[in-house]
């Protein structure tokens, strides 16, 4: 794996650049510096990858060098630098005439199949290398797949109005192992954005035992849920519970509520 001094074609050249050099530099950009979650990837119908796209993921992924690159200050200064100058060159030719007359179109968007799109701030944190319980400070690939499937269908997930029965009323979602609260979150901003569940009590509760990812938790709950979030939906709650399932009791405690 080359670093971006070496990988990126020169700053100086960037307005020459064809429209197949742009993609591979962005890629390689995006890869080294905002990888995806581990596991995160969903098996979906093959799209064609171009040859150079797929090495470039997988020498990614199997360098053992790539965190040192990433944590050299020099060469994400210079990656800095050279996205800047990208895109200040758009901004001078809007009608992307060095491209070779190839619109933004044809570098592909990728179609979304979400049939929500909502947005959630979580922190990471490191995890406890003596503590293997502490797994759950980083989010994990399997929860990114999930709240992604939730959103594309979420009466797959019963989160729809169809029930007209007394206990309707009453939405509870329970989250066993929450760590950062990606999933919980994403299921209580769709709550409150779903027009069936205005008038509807819906409770989430986020459940963990790690005591730094429980305090994660909460922190990332606090920093996605405003102040005014009671007063604007009355009947929706999320919180954040300690559950440990060696010594599960069916009695509450109070010690054990946020």
């Amino acid at each position: 794996l080359c670093p971006p001094t070496t990988y990126l074609p020169p700053i100086a050249k960037i307005a020459s650049f064809s429209v197949a050099q742009l993609p591979d530099a962005l890629t390689y950009l995006q890869s080294l510096y905002h990888p995806e979650v581990r596991g995160s990837r969903r098996q979906r119908v093959q799209v064609p990858v171009s040859n150079g796209e797929q090495n470039l993921r997988l020498r990614h992924e199997d360098d053992s060098g790539l965190q040192v690159i990433r944590s050299d200050a020099f060469e994400r200064s210079y990656s800095t630098r050279w996205l800047t100058t990208l895109i200040a060159q758009l901004e001078v030719r809007q009608d992307l005439s060095h491209f070779e007359e190839v619109s933004l179109d044809d570098l592909g968007t990728p179609e979304s199949t979400l049939a929500y799109t909502l947005e959630a701030q979580l922190t990471d944190i490191s995890l406890d290398n003596n503590d293997y319980r502490s797994v759950g400070a980083q989010t994990w690939g399997a929860a990114c797949v999930l709240t992604e499937m939730v959103l594309e269908d979420p009466e797959r997930f019963g989160l729809d109005s169809s029930s007209h029965g007394p206990e309707s009323r009453r939405l509870s979602v329970l989250e066993l192992g929450t760590g950062t609260g990606l999933i919980s979150l994403v299921v209580m901003k769709l709550l409150d954005a779903l027009p069936s569940f205005n008038h509807r009590e819906v409770h989430v509760v986020a459940a963990d035992f790690h005591p730094s990812v429980l305090a994660n938790l909460r922190s990332n709950v606090n920093a996605n849920v405003s102040s005014t979030h009671n007063q604007i939906t009355s009947t929706h709650s999320i919180t954040t519970h300690f559950l440990d399932w060696s010594s599960f009791s069916t009695t509450p405690r109070p010690d054990c509520l946020s």
